[in-house]
């Protein structure tokens, strides 16, 4: 199994939004292409970034915005 398998099926495991908001943070510089439209597919995210990077960092804004409103239906 390839690093970007692994991965993918790392942050699909993770069901919580803020978790999967910390592995983007800690892998954010190995990730690629294909990961971050993997994650974005799983999340039903439209992704507008050009660049990695930026489209790395608004996958994190848009976790992060979600675990806020989504913490307290739990």
């Amino acid at each position: 199994m390839d690093l970007d398998t692994s991965l993918i099926l790392h942050f699909l495991d993770l069901e919580d939004p803020k978790k999967q908001a910390e592995f983007l943070q800690a892998h954010c510089k190995e990730l690629t292409d294909k990961f971050l439209v993997s994650a974005a597919v799983s999340l039903d995210y439209v992704e507008t970034g050009e660049d990695l990077e930026s489209r790395c960092q608004d996958l994190i804004r848009y976790l992060n915005t979600k675990g806020k409103y989504e913490s307290g239906r739990r």
